[in-house]
């Protein structure tokens, strides 16, 4: 975790010294409009770009029956995550667009129980890879001559691989779809830097966890189970920098919570419990405006 707290503290540094090295090494902007809009000018920047990010994300996931804990698993994983946003005049003025994919690998701790014991009796390492993809699709108005604020639809997909390891080991494969509205709120308190909050309240759907069996780990009956649709809420912050013409660098923080409901019980007598996650993303990036 020691790196973690050294590249945040890195991008702070840099934050605080590219006011002046950009000054000094790059050209200056040429702005058509007036001085008041270049806040504007700087969110439609920043609202136009690519980026690649490094991430770490804590996931928090509880397995629940009647009141009682199960198991969980918690941990920190690192992982990637790619986007892409657009806000051009096309079907109606800064018509906005945006895309972001997320992978995360590492180990988790899982708690649990052996059959007919309490939680906390079994702890142990457990691999997992969490995969998201997430979409917007809105328009963007200006409420003062440096904000900006952007209603849109988002939907996306969320997939959590969880091997459960040892002699008794199976895969997990949870799966959902969501779709929701959400706000983005950006402001530019001076020239090139660019805050960002933005939240979405929305639901879950097509909602399942798959079993299939591992190599060396028990012998179970693999089944597919439906778990029920519950509300999804997402919120995250970001702060973006252009510090040069083209290229950005940002940090930001993300947030993702929502439930499964349990399922039917299956042929064999078993089901799957209800449960929520929570998962908390840290990311450091770099971007490309065009």
């Amino acid at each position: 975790m020691k790196y973690r707290f050294v590249v945040l503290a890195g991008t702070t540094i840099l934050f605080t010294q590219t006011g002046f090295a950009a000054d000094m090494m790059s050209q200056p902007r040429m702005f058509d409009e007036p001085v008041a809009m270049r806040g504007t000018i700087d969110i439609l920047t920043a609202n136009n770009q690519v980026a690649v990010s490094f991430i770490e994300s804590a996931k928090f996931y509880m397995e629940k029956s009647g009141g009682t804990r199960l198991d969980s698993e918690r941990g920190w994983l690192p992982g990637i995550a790619v986007s892409g946003s657009l806000m051009q005049n096309w079907v109606v003025d800064n018509f906005y667009l945006f895309g972001q994919f997320k992978w995360v690998n590492s180990p988790t701790t899982y708690t649990g129980s052996y059959i007919g014991g309490t939680y906390g009796d079994l702890v142990q390492r457990n691999g997992a890879t969490v995969i998201n993809a997430d979409f917007r699709i809105g328009e963007g108005f200006a409420v003062y001559d440096r904000a900006m604020v952007t209603p849109y639809a988002g939907f996306g997909y969320r997939t959590w691989a969880r091997v459960i390891n040892g002699a008794g080991g199976y895969r997990e494969d949870y799966h959902h779809g969501y779709a929701g509205a959400g706000i983005l709120l950006q402001y530019a308190p001076v020239d090139h830097l660019v805050v960002g909050v933005n939240g979405l309240v929305g639901g879950t759907f097509a909602a399942q966890m798959s079993t299939s069996t591992l190599p060396g780990g028990a012998a179970i009956a693999t089944d597919t189970f439906k778990l029920g649709s519950r509300a999804i809420y997402m919120a995250g912050a970001n702060v973006d920098y252009a510090f040069s013409n083209n290229v950005h660098v940002s940090t930001g923080v993300d947030y993702v919570g929502y439930d499964y409901g349990r399922s039917p019980v299956n042929g064999l007598g078993y089901y799957e419990p209800d449960s929520k996650t929570h998962e908390v993303t840290l990311k450091v990036g770099v971007g490309y405006s065009f």
